[in-house]
């Protein structure tokens, strides 16, 4: 039976439930260990064959950088091997209720009577846990009734899963970045003189700046990623992608040595961005002197007050690496940027 989004969201008011019994009963857990991008999924062998596919088209979206990545790698392990792999970054379990495997039994077994009851009526199907085995650890359990309702629920909050990983993803990837000093002689000079203020990791440097144009480089090297901030007259609600496209390809010419946007793969969404209306051009850019390329992100931020645009523009150069765990980073320092008043 499928039970509508609206219901099934009750399970998020259930996030304290009795699932403690899976953590290491002593008080100090270890640190997590690997790739902060990497999901390890503990599930039945039988039942992974059946819903793998629909699971890997919600976790493992392809990102063109221009070469073709994964937004998160999926690895399932079998049950014997959890004690060893339990220190994992992203450890998520998968099963039905009262199921014949070792996986579903094994969360059967500890799950309470509410929750079990929960599931098979359609009412509960995921859970987030926080520190389950590790510190720092994200853990999520989906269960269901049976494979048709636990492929039919995942259909319909596929979404909202997968959103709510990504913002517990890039809030401790964000943790992680800042655990050190957030590079205060740089932040003060940008407040200064521009404005705004922004938290970067230590090694970035300011490339470049111009205070007439309102426009700054930051930049980091080993590989190259960059972030450049700048701000213009607003002069109408909205932009379309080709206006967006010309302004970057401008500021690129003058700032960048020419780089360009490539049109294909080149895409424009609204979203939110630390409470302003944003526009978020997302694509690739090469430099044809130089035979370089890479992803990039334009934020165009509407700042109805000041009756201005901030424009925030992440890039990567990395030839031979991923891509996207290093536009992770970009976009976590630069969904901290803050309009402040001139000091």
């Amino acid at each position: 039976m499928t039970y509508s989004k609206q219901v099934l969201k009750l399970l998020v008011l259930l996030l304290s439930f009795s699932v403690l019994v899976f953590i290491n009963s002593c008080n100090i857990k270890p640190g997590t260990l690997g790739a902060q991008y990497r999901i390890f999924v503990v599930a039945d062998s039988a039942f992974w064959q059946t819903v793998e596919p629909q699971v890997r088209a919600v976790f493992e979206k392809e990102l063109v950088t221009p070469h073709s990545e994964k937004s998160y790698f999926i690895t399932m392990i079998p049950l014997d091997q959890l004690n060893a792999l339990n220190d994992r970054m992203n450890v998520f379990f998968m099963g039905i209720i009262n199921g014949e495997g070792a996986v579903d039994q094994y969360l059967t077994k500890y799950m309470p009577q509410n929750f079990k009851q929960g599931v098979q009526e359609g009412k509960y199907f995921y859970s987030f846990n926080k520190d389950m085995f590790a510190r720092d650890q994200i853990s999520l359990i989906m269960m269901a009734a049976d494979t048709s309702s636990f492929l039919a629920n995942l259909e319909a909050m596929k979404s909202e899963i997968y959103n709510k990983f990504t913002e517990k993803y890039l809030a401790r990837l964000k943790k992680t970045m800042f655990e050190r000093d957030d590079n205060p002689s740089v932040q003060k000079f940008l407040r200064k003189h521009f404005g705004w203020s922004i938290q970067l990791q230590q090694d970035y440097f300011i490339a470049n700046d111009d205070e007439e144009t309102k426009y700054v480089w930051l930049r980091r090297i080993h590989p190259n990623r960059w972030i450049s901030i700048w701000e213009m007259e607003r002069t109408t609600d909205s932009l379309s992608l080709d206006t967006l496209k010309q302004i970057r390809n401008r500021m690129a010419r003058k700032y960048y040595q020419g780089d360009i946007v490539v049109d294909e793969d080149l895409s424009l969404e609204t979203v939110p961005f630390n409470g302003y209306p944003a526009q978020k051009m997302t694509g690739l850019w090469q430099n044809d002197s130089l035979v370089v390329g890479g992803p990039f992100r334009l934020y165009a931020l509407k700042d109805t007050l000041k009756n201005k645009r901030y424009f925030i523009d992440i890039a990567v150069m990395a030839p031979g690496e991923l891509k996207k765990p290093y536009l992770d980073q970009l976009e976590v320092m630069a969904h901290t940027f803050r309009a402040v008043e001139q000091e």
